[in-house]
C-alpha cells in the first residue's frame, strides 16, 4: 500500500532504490546468461553423440548388409582376412 502511495504522489524514486533494482536485474541477467551458456554445451555435446551413434548404425547396416549377401566366403590361412565375392561390388573382395 505505502508503494502505490509513493507513486501516486509524483515524487518517484530515490537513487538507492534504482541503484537496488539495477543490481537486482544484474544479477538475473547474469544468471541466465550463464544457464544459457550450459544449455548450449550440453545440446552441442548431446547433438554430437546423437549424430555419431546414426554414423555407427548406418556403418553397422552397411557391413551386416555386404556380409550377409556375400558367397564364396573363404579365410585366409592367417586368420587375418576374409575373401568374398560380392553382390554389390563383384568378386575378388577382401576384408581385413
Amino acid at each position: 500500500m505505502n508503494f502505490i502511495k509513493k507513486m501516486k504522489s509524483g515524487r518517484g524514486v530515490t537513487i538507492g532504490e534504482m541503484l537496488t533494482a539495477l543490481l537486482i536485474m544484474v544479477f538475473l541477467t547474469l544468471t541466465v546468461a550463464g544457464g544459457a551458456g550450459v544449455a548450449l554445451k550440453v545440446y552441442r555435446t548431446q547433438t554430437c553423440y546423437s549424430e555419431s551413434r546414426v554414423l555407427a548404425n548406418s556403418i553397422l547396416v552397411a557391413m551386416a548388409e555386404e556380409l550377409r549377401y556375400a558367397s564364396e566366403a573363404e579365410v585366409s590361412a592367417d586368420s587375418n582376412s576374409i575373401s568374398y565375392n560380392s553382390r554389390t561390388y563383384g568378386a575378388g573382395r577382401s576384408w581385413t
